[in-house]
């Protein structure tokens, strides 16, 4: 639509047609090549559509074995496999052979060897630059006049160098670049590949490459980068493969050349692992170079270390708290001291030389103490405790005799003497005067009667 409003614009018709056939042309190189224009996006920094056939432009420069020149008609290339013919637009005399070709807009050139001769084709991007180059190895070329035919021996693909700056996420690793080269059978239609320079590991990536560090008593220090290679319809035409690995000597420097290896995890999970040999580990970046047999998929450059022992944690008792028992609070009983009930003698018989006192004990009255002579000694409950107070001996005038009989009942050695009570009464004492009063009042009457 824009061409043809352009064209309306135009006067002059001439200049009209001359721009339609430059946008044709453009047109058909790009779709020819079939690139695929992949901007900054994530971390893919190339997506290649693989052709089946290319196109060599008409008036390239071609040259025979005495480098004179040669027509060149224009046309397609169709690329086959091992073992087919391909056939270039070059009117090459029957029998000689195209000795070169260069053709400056597909970037398309032929170059005949001492033992074969390689016909390099250049995939670029909407900026001219090479996102892979296709190696044919072929025979001589040889003319039929009209044009020049030879049998494809080999075939690879070349991935140019492709870089990703991180300096800014990991200054140690800094620049990463990978260059591929590897041998192709063919290329079906439709067939594609995605490359990409990841920092970080997905999840998946990261399990097998720790599960596989494990077995071997090792654990991932740190990835310096991911190399992805996502491909379409080419797993059965990509044979072996050879990367070209850099990465910050900085990096390698901190963890150890030994240390470092590049796993490489099939689009099936299984793995492969490739020990890192540095081209000269004195420079920087430092490169590696590795044979990959069974082509490419995903490339995890990596460094290891002897897995650290996981400390066991201590198992610190959980204290379940323990019920503090308070003893109930003693109740306190009043103590009472047990009353020494005196009974109070009912017969008291008093003579001239001593005096007996018998002891009436009444049933309800404590037990009594059980008499024994003097030199015994009474066993007493231990939780009855009775004190027998000494008492005050009478102030009446006695004899000897009966003040010594007295003394004998008050202070309990008496074989008859009762226990007295704690404390005595006035009447108690009363009681116990009345007969000493009773024996002097007698002892006057009778002296009186005498005389």
């Amino acid at each position: 639509m824009l061409g043809i409003m352009f064209f309306k614009s135009l006067h002059n018709r001439g200049i009209a047609m001359v721009f339609l056939f430059v946008l044709a042309t453009v047109l058909v190189v790009t779709a020819s090549f079939g690139v695929k224009t992949v901007h900054a996006d994530g971390d893919v920094i190339a997506s290649i559509v693989v052709p089946e056939r290319v196109s060599i432009s008409a008036g390239s420069d071609a040259r025979d074995r005495w480098n004179a020149l040669i027509e060149v008609r224009g046309g397609v290339v169709a690329i086959g496999s091992p073992g087919e013919l391909i056939t270039v637009p070059v009117a090459v005399a029957s029998g000689w052979w195209l000795d070169s070709l260069t053709d400056p807009t597909s970037g398309i050139t032929i170059v005949r060897g001492d033992n074969e001769t390689v016909l390099r084709i250049p995939i670029r991007d909407a900026g001219g630059n090479d996102t892979i180059r296709v190696l044919v190895n072929t025979s001589d070329f040889i003319g039929d006049g009209w044009q020049a035919t030879a049998t494809i021996n080999s075939m690879s693909i070349d991935l140019p160098t492709r870089s990703r700056d991180f300096t800014d996420v990991d200054a140690e690793v800094g620049v990463a670049s990978v260059k591929i080269l590897g041998a192709i059978t063919g290329f079906p239609s439709g067939s594609s590949m995605d490359m990409s320079i990841a920092k970080v590991a997905d999840a998946d990536v990261l399990n097998t490459v720790s599960g596989l560090a494990a077995a071997g008593d090792l654990e991932i220090a740190d990835i310096a980068y991911v190399v992805g290679l996502a491909k379409t319809k080419l797993d059965g035409v990509l044979g072996e493969m050879t990367l070209r690995l850099t990465v910050g000597k900085p990096w390698v420097d901190k963890h150890g050349l030994e240390n470092v290896r590049v796993v490489r995890i099939s689009d099936e999970g299984t793995v492969q692992t490739f020990n890192w040999v540095a081209v000269d580990p004195d420079v920087d970046p430092i490169q590696f170079n590795l044979v990959s047999p069974d082509g490419l998929s995903k490339f995890v450059i990596e460094a290891l270390r002897k897995a650290q022992a996981t400390p066991t944690p201590t198992l610190v008792p959980t204290e379940v708290p323990t019920a503090t028992t308070v003893p109930p609070t003693p109740t306190l009983v009043p103590t009472v001291s047990p009353t020494a009930t005196t009974v109070p003698p009912t017969l008291i018989a008093v003579s001239a030389t001593s005096v007996h006192t018998a002891t009436t004990v009444p049933a309800s009255a404590s037990p009594p103490i059980s008499t024994a002579p003097s030199t015994a000694t009474s066993t007493v409950s231990p939780t009855n405790t009775v004190v027998v107070p000494t008492n005050a001996l009478p102030t009446a005038e006695l004899s000897s005799t009966d003040a010594e009989e007295i003394t004998e009942v008050a202070s309990g050695s008496s074989c008859n003497a009762a226990i007295p009570s704690r404390s005595t009464g006035i009447g108690q004492i009363a009681f116990l005067l009345f007969p000493i009063g009773l024996i002097a009042y007698k002892n006057r009457f009778v002296s009186k009667k005498r005389k």
